[in-house]
């Protein structure tokens, strides 16, 4: 037996020697039509096998082909063309400019399958290296937006390393996630590591905007996804060097609107003795609310004279050009600096990147730094195929803390005071017992000694195996992880303050002594800690760990029939991943030594825990598609889920989908060779995808540690005060998908159109329960949501660029996204999201998810607003009163590009509008009297705009318009008392917003540094990020695009921790040798 089978190998191993003693190296030069010039990058592979090679910068590829094979070479915007290689050694290759651009366009779908976008039945987007990085930003989520219809990126404060959201066709489900799967390199990755991704290593991303689209994804693809691919290598292509350099300066762009009039008061039970020129006052020196007289330029006192009577003062006047309050924000800058090393031949290519980022912010001391590697390598040996990458990145952050508030501080500080002065903390005057303001703390004081740093080292690797032993069929095995390490520490200095801080020195009839600094008696301020917190205070949340490791079993069957007028492809696969979650945290607010930052420090027991959490899901699926006739495709794919995080009973879910598409251009013979249509695509399709939206072990009832315990040797548990449940399913979401894809005048014109419903069903919220029950609430399948809209986009490819002359695109998207509440639970008609008591969001049934509730004034039937007949004001409406959604149903991208010789402009804007944002910040503001908007009446009596007097009875009023009485107090009684303050509707404006996103000038230099004889491609750019936004006249206070968190309730509604918006402009230049 053993001799059989070593005779058996031998026989194979002389069988595979001879089949490749009858190859041949063909190499050659791919080259345009139009003019004449060396094609970079395309593909060239022989034809029924897997092997393909790519042209280098010069249009150069070398490639093994059996002597009677075919090569088949490609290009965006070309036609495709198979060249038989017969006796040739040489072969040069000239391609056509495609008239089927809009059908031959490569798109990668879920799992990493590539298809031709005729053969899609769902709406694609295809975004290049060069359009995500044409402004080079830190982050490449952020470089998506307003380039794609139905995706919605959001940054949610402004600041290092920001949080972004990203979401596809809206929100649709009430608790859960709604971001967008985001796949890399074939694997999910989790939405915190999307920052450590570098720009520059992505060759492509592939947004797949519905469910249908990602339904091989299974449970986790229920809101689209964006498939990442990054850069492989030069397949057949000569060894190359690429370096970049970015560095973009960063300047606030927009501050909120502050009044410059008035200065502090803020209605003081005693008029104030100036200690300066003595006189009796009512502007307050230590006041941070600034309804006192206005400024007239004297010399005025600032706050309390120190304990040896040093006094401060200021001229009483608004600066001219900048406000103090921008001037506390410093110039930011980036330095992005990218190195890679790409090689290969006709069977291997190596791809080696490192990349650096610096950055300081816009606030003193904030500072970030990220430092990547990744390493690709690509090996094809006869039938086999391995393809491995992996990255390591690293950042670190130290940004200040929220010590009291400080861009509340910052905002509420009186226009006349200049905060520089300030800077040095350890100066007089600017340390927490002699700053001026009684109500805050010296800004600079806080970001020096209330400080977050963070650490994040996050790792990604995949290492996949191809076989294709016969031309009909493949298989791959895919091995991945990836995972990352978390570690924050918080620090916060213990504040002590002198006795004679304490001991109100101002003569403010005792306003002082209610504030924070007099909490405590004089005399012992020794141990007094701002907000009774304890003292110095140390916090960590980590290390945090986070890990996916995944395998991908796929194989793969493609035959032909009916002399090839069928192709059928079969894919079958397994899927199984698990992730792991281990959170621990400890921190204290009692050190045993002032300001000394170590665990080990900590007094008493810490404040200390840990979070532990395992998922595994198995999966098996299949995807069988077919074309006839390369006219008429059809798709349909079956995934079945196996949840750890549900019970055995409702473990396995199936998931459904068809779609198709009919190519009329090609079907119909009297649209063939049609000058005007040149494409003409209708497409469809249905699915059904659910989303496991419950966290680990959420399907038992668990019990955690309580207070008082262990005492001593006793341990003591409680339950959780949520009842679990073991019935819960996934949430289900069904999707009907239809559009067309249409080219005309030689796919000059282009047009992409799509409508999508949507039903989630089977929502899991949590419901309040009776207490009589044991319990305060539990987790039940119920809700459900409907999403429909349209997307559109139009690229218009005006002037085709020559050689040396002028080109011009324009391209635009559109998207109507609509959402609506279908049920919650039994009589329940809203669930309360998140936000303020004067305004909260809500999913409320038969309005749009997410919406915005309000306090309001009370309003006649016409919504003219009743005022007192004897004060003029008027009163709070004990109703809270819908006030709009709060996500944008309304999305326009538009993008220019101009070019001119080797000079390429090119701009992108973006409009947002349809939606409402309440502003917190602006409420504290107002009730400062540091807003314009308190400022409105130039702080004198008013009437009420559209107010009416009741003139008739209580029990029938009769609304006469007011025209006589003026409020009863213009200026602190009115804005920071009273129903109007309390009312949220006040603080709610529009959301729309016009940014101009991107604008990038390059200079391509290629042609001069060519005659270096080492320098292949160079190039120089200007550009920037976010430079102008346009508003209504309503909100002239915060950016529309920022909110609290990216979570569902916050969107819509922004803080006092809401940061004002940036400008980005610098340089890019890149040399490739």
């Amino acid at each position: 037996m053993k001799k059989l089978l070593l005779v058996s190998l031998c026989f194979l191993m002389l069988c595979i020697t001879q089949v490749y003693a009858q190859n041949r190296t063909v190499s050659g030069t791919v080259t345009a039509s139009d003019d004449g010039l060396p094609i970079p990058g395309a593909t060239v592979r022989v034809k029924g096998t897997a092997t393909g090679t790519q042209t280098s910068t010069s249009g150069k590829y070398s490639l093994s082909v059996p002597a009677n094979g075919t090569i088949i070479v490609s290009f965006l915007g070309y036609s495709t063309q198979e060249v038989a290689v017969g006796g040739n050694s040489v072969l040069n290759v000239t391609l056509k400019t495609s008239s089927r651009e809009l059908g031959e366009v490569v798109v990668t779908g879920a799992l990493g399958v590539k298809r031709q976008s005729k053969e899609l039945g769902y709406a694609a987007t295809n975004i290049t290296a060069k359009q995500l990085t044409e402004a080079h930003p830190t982050n490449f989520t952020t470089g998506l937006s307003g380039k794609a219809p139905g995706l919605l990126v959001s940054t949610v404060n402004n600041g290092i390393n920001p949080d972004t959201r990203f979401t596809l066709r809206g929100n649709r489900h009430i608790n859960g996630n709604n971001f967008a799967l985001v796949v890399l390199n074939g694997t999910p990755i989790s939405p915190n590591e999307v920052s450590s991704i570098n720009s520059d290593d992505i060759e492509s991303v592939n947004i797949l905007n519905g469910a249908g689209a990602a339904a091989l994804y299974g449970s986790e693809a229920s809101n689209g996804a964006l498939v990442i691919t990054t850069k492989r290598g030069s397949v057949g292509g000569t060894p190359q060097i690429t370096y970049s350099n970015t560095y973009q300066l960063e300047q606030i762009s927009y501050m909120p609107a502050l009044q410059n009039k008035f200065g502090g008061y803020g209605g003081e039970g005693a008029p104030y003795q100036d200690p300066v020129t003595g006189f009796i006052t009512t502007t307050t020196p230590y006041e941070n609310q600034s309804y006192g007289p206005a400024y007239d330029g004297h010399l005025q006192a600032l706050g309390i004279p120190l304990e040896d009577g040093t006094i401060q003062s200021y001229p009483y006047a608004a600066p001219s050009g900048k406000s103090y309050a921008r001037r506390f924000f410093e110039t930011g800058h980036s330095d992005q600096h990218s190195v890679s090393y790409a090689a290969g031949d006709a069977n291997n290519a190596f791809n080696l990147t490192a990349y650096r980022l610096d950055q300081k912010g816009i606030v003193p001391l904030d500072k970030f730094n990220k430092t990547q590697l990744r390493i690709t390598g690509v090996k094809t040996v006869g039938m086999f195929r391995a393809d491995a990458t992996g990255s390591f990145s690293q950042s670190n952050s130290d940004v200040y803390g929220d010590y009291g508030g400080i861009l509340s501080t910052i905002y509420n500080t009186p226009s006349w005071v200049p905060l520089q002065n300030f800077k040095d903390p350890t100066k007089p005057f600017a340390d927490p017992s002699t700053y001026f303001n009684s109500y805050g703390i010296n800004p600079y004081w806080s970001i020096n000694n209330s400080r977050i740093k963070k650490r994040q080292d996050v790792f990604n690797g995949s290492f996949s195996g191809t076989l294709t032993p016969t031309k009909w069929f493949d298989a791959t095995y895919r091995l991945s992880y990836n995972g990352g390490l978390y570690q924050e520490q918080s620090r916060r200095a213990q504040i002590n303050y002198t006795p004679y801080a304490l001991s109100d020195p101002t003569n403010g009839g005792g306003t002082v002594a209610s504030s924070y600094k007099a909490a405590v008696n004089p005399g012992t301020v020794s141990n007094y800690k701002q907000f009774g917190d304890g003292g110095s205070t140390i916090g960590r949340g980590g290390p945090q760990g986070y890990s996916r490791i995944q395998q991908d079993v796929l194989t793969n069957f493609h035959y032909n029939f009916f002399n090839d007028q069928l192709k059928a492809n079969l894919l079958v696969g397994n899927s199984i991943w698990q992730e792991y979650v281990d959170v621990v945290s400890n921190g204290s607010n009692n050190l045993a030594i002032q300001d000394y930052y170590n665990v080990n420090a900590i007094l008493g027991v810490p404040n200390a825990g840990q979070d532990t959490r395992k998922i595994r899901q198995i999966a098996y699926f299949g995807d069988l598609s077919l074309g006839w006739k390369d006219w008429a495709f059809v798709e349909g794919t079956l995934r079945n889920d196996h949840d750890s995080r549900l019970t055995a009973a409702n473990r396995s879910i199936w998931y459904p989908s068809v779609k198709g598409s009919l190519v009329l251009t090609s079907a119909i013979d009297a649209l063939k060779g049609s000058k005007i249509l040149s494409f003409a695509k209708i497409r469809g399709g249905y699915s059904q995808v659910g989303d496991v939206n419950v966290d680990p072990y959420s399907s038992l009832n668990t019990f955690n540690t309580t207070n008082g315990f262990p005492y001593g040797n006793v341990g003591g548990l409680t339950q959780s005060s949520t009842l679990n449940n073991p019935n819960l399913k996934p949430e289900i979401t069904k999707e009907v998908e239809v559009g067309a894809d249409l080219g005309f005048f030689d796919s000059r014109v282009n047009l992409n159109a799509t409508y999508y419903n949507t039903h989630t069903t089977n929502q899991t919220l949590n419901v309040s329960t009776s207490p009589t029950t044991g319990y305060t609430g539990s987790v039940l399948n119920i809700g459900e949501t409907q999403n429909t809209g349209a997307e559109f986009m139009l690229n218009l490819d005006v002037l085709r660029k020559s050689a040396n002359g002028v080109g011009l695109n324009l391209s635009g998207n559109f998207t109507i996204q609509n959402s609506k509440v279908v049920s919650l639970f039994g009589d329940l008609k809203r669930l309360s999201l998140g936000g303020y008591t004067i305004a909260n969001t809500f999913a409320a049934i038969g309005l749009p998810y997410t919406v915005i509730y309000v306090t309001d004034v009370n309003r006649d039937d016409k919504g003219r607003v009743i005022v007192n007949p004897t004060t003029g004001m008027p009163s709070a409406n004990p109703t809270l009163v819908n006030a709009g959604q709060t996500t944008p149903k309304y999305l326009l991208g538009l993008t220019q590009q101009v070019s001119y010789k080797f000079i390429t402009l090119s701009v992108t804007e973006e409009y947002r509008a349809g939606n409402v944002i309440f502003s917190q910040s602006l409420q504290s503001a107002t009730a400062a009297g540091v807003s314009q908007f308190s400022t409105s009446s130039d702080r004198q009596r008013f009437i009420f705009p559209n107010s009416v007097i009741n003139t008739g009875t209580a029990a029938a009023p009769v609304y006469t318009p007011n025209t006589t009485v003026s409020v009863s107090d213009g200026a602190l009684g009115f804005w920071d008392a009273g129903a109007f303050y309390s009312s949220g509707a006040a603080y709610v404006s529009s959301g729309a917003f016009w940014k101009v996103r991107e604008a990038s000038l390059t200079f391509d230099l290629t042609r001069w540094a060519k005659k270096t004889n080492f320098i292949k491609r160079a190039s120089f750019a200007l550009n920037g990020r976010n430079l102008f936004m346009f508003r209504p006249k309503t909100n002239n206070w915060v950016d529309p695009e920022f909110a609290n968190s990216p979570n569902n309730g916050d969107i819509g509604v922004n803080s006092t921790n809401q940061m004002p918006p940036s400008r980005f402009f610098g340089g890019t230049i890149s040399v490739t040798f």
